[in-house]
């Protein structure tokens, strides 16, 4: 019986360490705090001095502030379209198809029209004009009333030949209020439009 007793007695203060102590491991696991916050941190300022610096048009400043943000979280869909325009201002128009594509893929929704009218642009700009039109028709299905949209999308075809169907996305554009096509086509430059 004595041998019995001891025995309990060793395994005792055993058992309430491994209940005390592993339930605290366990959650360090689940949820580590400081390391995230301070990272978050670190994430956020970057992407908001990226987005200062984008709206003023420091758009090296932006896209550098930008890839700060990327390399400390990459999971934000966000980061990647915002650092898109500024390669985009910046004539990096392949980095931006590159960065304007990952942000659709980490979240379908997130600007999807916007995001596909600017692939089309950078594509436009890059004078691949067949995927720029796929990118502008997208665009179009999702938000058809964006006169901007169909503007873009006939200097594309126009720059195909195809001189019908982009005065019929000129005229829509015009139908929808965008400004700049309305000034082209009231000029003698879009005569041809009529």
């Amino acid at each position: 019986m004595k041998a019995k007793t001891i025995f309990s007695l060793f395994l005792f203060p055993i058992s309430l360490i491994s209940v005390s102590v592993l339930p605290l491991n366990l959650f360090n696991l689940i949820s580590p705090t400081a390391v995230h916050a301070t990272n978050w941190n670190k994430y956020s300022i970057a992407f908001k001095n990226g987005l200062r610096h984008l709206n003023k048009g420091n758009y090296q400043k932006a896209l550098d502030f930008y890839n700060e943000a990327i390399g400390t979280y990459n999971k934000d869909p966000a980061a990647y379209y915002n650092r898109g325009l500024a390669n985009q201002e910046l004539g990096n128009h392949l980095d931006a198809v590159d960065d304007f594509k990952k942000s659709m893929t980490m979240d379908g929704k997130m600007y999807k029209a916007n995001t596909h009218y600017n692939i089309g642009w950078s594509y436009s700009e890059l004078e691949d004009y067949d995927n720029a039109l796929i990118h502008f028709n997208k665009a179009i299905e999702i938000k058809p009333k964006e006169g901007y949209f169909y503007a873009d999308k006939g200097d594309t075809l126009l720059e195909l030949g195809k001189e019908e169907e982009a005065c019929s996305n000129y005229l829509k554009s015009f139908e929808l209020g965008y400004e700049e096509i309305k000034d082209y086509l009231n000029s003698s430059d879009g005569e041809w439009c009529k």
